[in-house]
């Protein structure tokens, strides 16, 4: 019997890796929130309500979400690279260890979110709410963070070179591992 009900759940995870947007909206729908490992590029996932899961570990490379709402979710580790995510609404939510490098989060909402460790090398940031986000130990080479509201957000050995900072308001980089290549928000580079 513990064979059969083993063998029930490893053919579940199964199906369950190859669901669609709609697969899992409709599971959403009728209550399921732990949707993590799965593999999916979401085209056409505008606007779309997945408040509270569970996409740890997914991957989701290349997807369509903006103005997603994404609230109080669990992305840990989850592939995000090249996704486009602008005005999605992230309050809260657990990105640590999430690759975003290349993703779009223009005026994304990041505020209260917990980003330790994630990769963000080129992500476009231009505009994001990240007040009070936790970016310890995150990588943002090469990001764009012009115009970013950062009010009480960690940037503790967060690496931001070549990061454009400019006119971001409330950043504070003290314990930011910066270089020669770090624009400052007043618009300086640290040529010394």
């Amino acid at each position: 019997m513990a064979f059969g009900c083993l063998s029930a759940l490893l053919w579940s995870k199964r199906r369950f890796n190859r669901m669609t947007l709609a697969d899992i909206l409709k599971a959403y729908a009728d209550g399921q929130r732990d949707f993590s490992g799965i593999t999916l590029k979401i085209e056409s996932g505008f606007e779309c309500d997945l408040r509270g899961v569970d996409l740890s570990g997914a991957v989701l490379v290349g997807s369509y979400l903006p103005y997603a709402k994404l609230q109080r979710t669990h992305l840990v580790a989850t592939q995000l690279q090249y996704a486009e995510l602008s005005n999605a609404q992230f309050q809260t939510s657990t990105l640590d260890e999430a690759d975003l490098s290349g993703a779009n989060l223009t005026y994304a909402n990041l505020s209260g979110a917990s980003l330790r460790g994630a990769k963000l090398q080129g992500a476009n940031l231009h505009g994001a709410f990240l007040e009070r986000a936790d970016l310890t130990g995150a990588d943002l080479t090469g990001a764009v963070l012009t115009r970013g509201r950062c009010n009480g957000a960690l940037f503790k050995a967060a690496q931001l070179a070549a990061c454009n900072c400019f006119r971001a308001q409330g950043l504070v980089l003290d314990d930011a591992l910066c270089d020669r290549t770090t624009v400052y928000p007043d618009g300086h580079r640290n040529l010394e």
